[in-house]
């Protein structure tokens, strides 16, 4: 997986931190295309959703997707997803839950890289 570093919205955050605002501007081929992400947890503990966030400012507030899925599943990670292609253009992910510990990484992925 290929990535670049102004495109991560965490990277080994604190749970309880507060994730990068990402203008999609700078990633977006087009409206309406997809945008490939990846999200992974280290160590975290009752997570219990993923919050996509967006906005057209830099202050994103508009829910646009809440993502259930349990800690476990990001800590077994990474796990790629698309935004919904409908997102304006400021973003941001959160975690929700009764989260007491643990990291976590998220961001967009530019590329697929393979052994050959």
């Amino acid at each position: 997986m290929i990535t670049d570093s102004e495109m991560m919205f965490a990277d080994g955050l604190a749970y309880n931190g507060t994730a990068e605002v990402i203008d999609l501007e700078k990633t977006r081929k087009a409206i309406g295309q997809p945008i490939k992400c990846f999200i992974a947890g280290h160590t975290l503990t009752a997570v219990s959703a993923v919050v996509i966030v967006d906005g057209t400012t830099s202050s994103p507030g508009t829910t646009r997707m809440t993502w259930v899925i349990a800690a476990a599943a990001l800590n077994a990670g990474p796990i790629e997803f698309y935004l919904p292609d409908n997102c304006q253009r400021y973003v941001t992910i959160s975690l929700t839950g009764a989260t007491t510990g643990g990291t976590w990484d998220c961001g967009i992925v530019d590329g697929v890289q393979t052994a050959r």
